[in-house]
């Protein structure tokens, strides 16, 4: 997504691909995460002719327990159908969902709201102190409230998105594709200064979180994370923080995932 005002509306994957003279195509929907991406990983490896690079845009919003665990956000369907095929997936598991031997979602809406938000390893509330009705109408104080759900939060090894990018980084190194990933740029200017230097310090030790692990199976990694001013950001058209860029942060980025992957 981009900027209202934007003259050069590409998405990301076109001016990448025009950057390192290579085909692309994107695989993305909002919500999409490190599962998701696994189950397609899954798909290809069944498929006579597969991409020689894959790259992994990690947003650092989708380890928050807001968008972690939201019920809307599981696609559990879509990752039946690229584990298994349309048919296991759209008929003969279909009596499962119906009498809920499987879920389609880890927990259900009031779980969901249930769900602890740390502030580092503090307790500050749940997911319904974060979210809902009261979150239509902007102040600075829900700004605040947002930046900490989801930025603040403690990230571990033991957190399931990670255990399924190591098993992205396994699959691809047993079928001769090379994974890359990155951690897409976020809004750290406006966060450090409505949250101060602890802001910063949790974000990256969440980065470091990541590239250790992908370290440890020599997995390719950049962290953009830090990488744009609070100007090249549009969120603000959008009321609460994203990674969404405007025309000018969209060109810095895909210049440095071009150079990552190896571009021209």
């Amino acid at each position: 997504r981009g900027s209202g005002q934007d003259q050069d509306r590409r998405d990301v994957v076109t001016r990448v691909s025009d950057l390192s003279g290579r085909p692309a195509i994107s695989v993305d929907h909002p919500g999409y995460a490190m599962e998701v991406y696994e189950s397609f990983v899954q798909y290809l490896v069944r498929q006579p002719h597969r991409p020689k690079q894959l790259v992994f845009s990690i947003n650092l919003r989708s380890f928050s327990p807001e968008w972690d665990l939201a019920p809307g956000w599981q696609f559990e369907r879509w990752k039946l159908r690229n584990r298994w095929g349309d048919l296991a997936a759209l008929t003969a598991m279909q009596p499962l969902f119906t009498f809920r031997v499987l879920r389609l979602s880890p927990l259900t809406q009031d779980e969901y709201l249930k769900s602890p938000v740390f502030q580092g390893e503090c307790p500050v509330g749940t997911v319904r102190d974060f979210t809902g009705p009261a979150f239509d109408t902007f102040t600075e104080e829900n700004l605040r409230k947002k930046f900490i759900v989801l930025y603040q939060y403690p990230l571990t090894a033991e957190h399931r998105k990670l255990k399924a990018m190591m098993r992205i980084v396994d699959l691809c190194g047993k079928n001769g594709m090379k994974p890359y990933f990155y951690v897409t740029a976020s809004d750290l200017e406006t966060g450090g200064r409505i949250l101060g230097p602890e802001f910063r310090k949790q974000v990256a030790a969440n980065v470091k979180a990541i590239g250790d692990l992908l370290a440890s199976r020599g997995g390719a990694f950049a962290d953009f994370s830090g990488l744009l001013p609070a100007a090249d950001f549009c969120w603000r058209e959008e009321k609460y923080p994203t990674e969404h860029l405007n025309e000018r942060g969209r060109t810095k980025l895909c210049a440095e995932i071009a150079r990552f992957i190896g571009g021209k």
